[in-house]
């Protein structure tokens, strides 16, 4: 009997890091959006490649928040995207630290993608550009941002 009750334990911490994916009926067009931003920065021959890694990038962020969440063990129940952008939907964590570094997670995987993206060659440095932007946003204080999140969490504003 305590062999199945071990067996249990190791499904459910398994099961922790598998988050579904969610594609909403209108992210189809901030996938479209992202295609011809890419085309738009890099013409039509390089528009397509820069457009699938800002899609690629939008998701990254979001599964920066999701794996900082799932290591501090917040339940995340899905990811997503949608005209409004990527997201992620997590229960709170009920500290205002792991609040906080969930929060600033998803752009530290941006700063990151800048580092990565320099080594690409013809659309390295378009797409360090956007990620620089996508982070740097994301920290500003505004509604809706991670920057507002980590706000609240340090501050309790």
């Amino acid at each position: 009997m305590q062999m199945d009750a071990d067996k249990v334990a190791t499904i459910q911490a398994e099961n922790r890091w598998e988050v579904p994916f969610r594609m909403q009926s209108d992210g189809w067009i901030l996938v479209l959006l992202c295609l011809l931003i890419g085309v738009a920065m890099g013409g039509f021959r390089l528009g397509l490649p820069i457009g699938v890694f800002l899609v690629l990038s939008l998701l990254l962020h979001e599964l920066g928040h999701a794996t900082m969440a799932m290591l501090l063990r917040v339940r995340v129940s899905e990811i997503g995207l949608s005209l409004k952008g990527a997201y992620i939907r997590r229960a709170h964590s009920g500290r205002r630290y792991d609040e906080a570094l969930i929060a600033f997670a998803g752009p530290m995987v941006n700063f990151c993608l800048v580092v990565l993206f320099l080594y690409l060659p013809w659309i390295g440095h378009r797409l360090a550009v956007c990620n620089l932007a996508i982070g740097a946003i994301n920290l500003l204080p505004i509604p809706s941002s991670d920057g507002r999140r980590i706000w609240k969490a340090l501050w309790g504003v």
